[in-house]
């Protein structure tokens, strides 16, 4: 039975062909499945045939395939990678504004690095709903959290829900 690898957040065209680029070069994973899954149709259409373009060109026998349906990617996977960012870049970027504007600049205190506190909570809500959904449909795949807050995030879900097979990228 071959390998199910299901992108969460797929629509991040840059992130969701590097991401492919390395599934396609990966010897082992030949003949997997790839969903690739986003709730923006537009986005996820872009991403996805920019993915399937090169594995075309690379002739990768992976079976990439899209959907804007969360429980249709979790069902049967094998690997969740979670890379979604809720509000998506331009709630972050919209934080970044405000935050300067009143004084917290990259690295301060409050505002570490590319991680704004105030998409956590959103971040969060959404972590404990794939959770949520992983134990329904796929419980014994593996969740690779790149999603920030990737440190915080996977400290609270590997001790909230010690059954979970996780790591932080």
């Amino acid at each position: 039975m071959a390998t199910k690898i299901s992108i969460i957040g797929a629509g991040s065209a840059c992130f969701s062909l590097a991401m492919i680029k390395d599934l396609c070069l990966t010897p082992n994973l030949r003949g997997s499945q790839v969903c690739l899954m986003d709730i923006s149709p537009e986005r996820l259409d872009a991403a996805y045939g920019l993915c399937m373009r090169y594995a075309q060109e690379v002739g990768s026998t992976l079976d990439l395939v899209k959907t804007t349906d969360r429980e249709r990617a979790l069902e049967g996977a094998d690997f969740v990678i979670n890379t979604a960012l809720v509000g998506g870049h331009q709630r972050l970027q919209d934080g970044f504004r405000l935050a300067k504007k009143h004084g917290y600049h990259y690295g301060s205190y409050h505002v570490m690095h590319d991680e704004g506190f105030w998409i956590n909570y959103y971040q969060f809500r959404l972590f404990e709903s794939l959770v949520q959904d992983i134990k329904r449909y796929c419980p014994e795949a593996w969740l690779l959290l790149v999603a920030n807050p990737v440190l915080a995030g996977t400290t609270f879900l590997t001790r909230k829900y010690p059954w979970l097979k996780t790591v932080g990228l």
